[in-house]
């Protein structure tokens, strides 16, 4: 499997490589922002469950100080940056999973027009020898099949493979 992957990797063009490379920049800072954002929400539940929490971080005393010691508004003020934070988690998200899926299609395309100034470089008498309809059929099924059924689940299971590695160091450093 993984050398079937490089073997594509390295059919692709610098440009798509440097697309897939960037891309896996975004993967991992959506992966990031999503850890950020989910591991924020029990230590707020916590502060709003436990109000002497909020004496136990300096961040936290310095918040309540700078609200006048209101602690209602200091906990609005940490939930709505918690729910923007989600929010921003979310859109980054949904931003990397449509190019994970423009890249992966575009690479996909990319094959197919490598494929087809293949078969056109072909002397006469190679296209005499096969069927025409089998050349379309690699051209169309075949690379959409590649970047649907290897390109785009190999580059997925990369994003989610980031996000459990993130998790885990997370938990061992906690």
């Amino acid at each position: 499997m993984f050398s079937t992957l490089v073997e594509i990797f390295s059919l692709l063009h610098q440009k798509q490589k440097t697309k897939l490379y960037l891309l896996a920049v975004l993967i991992l800072v959506s992966s990031i922002f999503e850890l950020i954002s989910v591991s924020l929400i029990f230590p707020f539940m916590r502060m709003v469950s436990e109000p002497e929490f909020m004496n136990s971080h300096q961040f936290l005393i310095d918040l309540t100080t700078f609200f006048e010691g209101d602690l209602s508004k200091a906990y609005l003020f940490v939930g709505s940056s918690i729910i923007f934070l989600l929010f921003i988690s979310s859109l980054l998200t949904v931003t990397t999973v449509w190019i994970l899926s423009r890249v992966s299609y575009s690479a996909g395309l990319t094959l197919a027009n490598s494929l087809f100034q293949f078969y056109l470089k072909q002397e006469y008498i190679y296209h005499l020898n096969i069927n025409s309809s089998e050349l379309i059929k690699r051209l169309t099924n075949e690379t959409q099949r590649l970047a649907e059924g290897i390109i785009l689940p190999a580059v997925s299971m990369l994003s989610k493979l980031t996000l459990i590695i993130l998790m885990i160091a997370m938990i061992i450093a906690v």
